[in-house]
């Protein structure tokens, strides 16, 4: 990474331009997580802002959807979620906060992994995008030929990518289709297909993201951790069990103990109903 390269938010507007290539490579270089996915949002939102343009002005592309999700993505990253939730929980004994810290970790980490793939995958071919709808219209096939010939023929789930083929050869369709519907229609269709393919691609680092708890909470080390785990889980199994079991029918109605129970203390009524 270059070191002139600062945050996005210091660049002024006229000494902005669309990121290229290198931009991107550089991007996907840096080391900082929290830098990455800053700079991953706002080269998705500048993307999005030169397609718009060019995509006819009135539906977004999918990295319109990719800015908003890797902003969300940057809470995880930046500790604002699942540290946040959990931080009452670290201040209970140290055993116990190291091993909400290695959770967060875990997850943290799967998240900003998940954020990169995309964003390495997605980032060139949307840059790409803009450039071959730049050229005159009877020329943008055979441009968009030569910027998507490295796309791999076959399924996702197989490493291929025959659906983003699909999707970018919808986005040029688009650019050229006069009639509205027809061309929200169109970018509709390019913006699934993409979706679909970055999905499928990211289920397993969702799967380890979200396992990551549970993968953390079977060391023998997380023991104080499953303790307290487990006193909590028993204070939610009586209070659910008393609501669902603690009941009789009566021809008055239902009549619930734990309802009652509440009245009683507050000196209300404790008539069945």
């Amino acid at each position: 990474m270059s070191s002139s390269i600062c945050s996005p938010s210091l660049l002024a507007p006229s000494h902005d331009p669309l990121p290229d290539a290198g931009r991107i490579a550089e991007t996907c270089a840096m080391t900082d997580p929290v830098q990455r996915n800053l700079w991953i949002t706002y080269v998705y939102h500048r993307l999005e802002v030169a397609l718009a343009s060019r995509l006819g002005g009135e539906d977004v592309s999918w990295c319109a959807y990719g800015t908003w999700a890797s902003k969300s993505a940057g809470r995880f990253i930046r500790g604002e979620m699942v540290l946040e939730a959990l931080r009452p929980w670290m201040a209970r004994t140290a055993a116990v906060g190291r091993t909400v810290a290695r959770i967060d970790g875990e997850v943290r980490e799967r998240i900003a992994g998940g954020n990169l793939m995309v964003f390495a995958e997605l980032a060139p071919l949307f840059r790409a995008l803009v450039d071959v709808l730049d050229v005159a219209p009877a020329q943008r096939g055979a441009a968009a030929e030569a910027a998507f010939a490295g796309l791999g023929d076959g399924a996702t789930v197989t490493g291929g990518q025959t659906l983003l083929r699909r999707a970018f050869a919808a986005y040029v369709t688009a650019a050229a289709t006069r009639e509205a519907k027809a061309r929200a229609e169109q970018i509709l269709l390019a913006n699934t297909l993409v979706g679909y393919h970055e999905q499928i691609r990211l289920q397993p680092t969702i799967a380890a993201a979200l396992s990551a708890p549970l993968a953390v909470l079977v060391a023998a080390d997380a023991a104080p951790l499953r303790r307290m785990l487990g006193e909590r889980l028993g204070d939610v199994a009586r209070s659910l069990l008393t609501r669902w079991m603690m009941t009789i029918e009566l021809p008055e109605g239902r009549w619930r103990w734990a309802a009652t129970c509440r009245r009683r203390a507050t000196g209300g009524c404790s008539r069945p109903r």
